[in-house]
């Protein structure tokens, strides 16, 4: 029966972690195997800092800060993807099953950010499971420094294996 305390699944709860398991695999077989893995964690990264320094009070509010926290990532996302940032590093570089960890990671960077976004209200009503994991103290550090370390991790395995 604690298990089931544990895991709570409201319509939050389910829709989070849906979304967590299904762009984490997307990601890893139609994104990070295209070997475009720095823009996402930057894009990410500067997004939810642009949002929550900006001094403009209308993104206070939750929609506000979502709809800000999505055009400033996609605009940065396709910025970079473009012009600046090729990684080489991508399945064919170190196979699928370390391209299924990095997404994983990244996926729950982006989540715990998302999450962040959400008001209060919504954020009580998850259950102890995803606030665990998606919510709770310094997550976003914890997936974010997951998300650096499998990369170098892993570059330095490619690295290897070229030279």
């Amino acid at each position: 029966m604690e298990i089931l305390d544990f895991v709570n699944f409201s319509s939050w709860d389910f829709l989070i972690l849906t979304f967590f398991i299904s762009a984490a695999c997307g990601y890893a077989f139609l994104y990070v195997a295209r070997g475009k893995v720095m823009p996402m964690l930057v894009a990410s990264s500067l997004s939810l800092l642009l949002v929550d320094s900006a001094p403009i009070s209308a993104l206070e509010e939750f929609p506000a800060r979502l709809i800000g926290f999505a055009a400033i990532f996609l605009l940065i996302l396709f910025i970079f993807s473009r012009v600046i940032m090729q990684s080489p590093v991508g399945s064919e570089t170190f196979g699928r099953i370390a391209s299924l960890f990095l997404s994983f990671s990244q996926t729950g960077f982006l989540i715990s950010i998302l999450t962040s976004l959400l008001p209060d209200p919504i954020l009580n009503q998850l259950s102890n499971f995803v606030t665990t994991i998606f919510v709770e103290g310094n997550v976003i550090f914890y997936w974010a420094a997951s998300s650096v370390l499998l990369l170098l991790l892993v570059g330095k395995r490619a690295n290897d294996e070229v030279g």
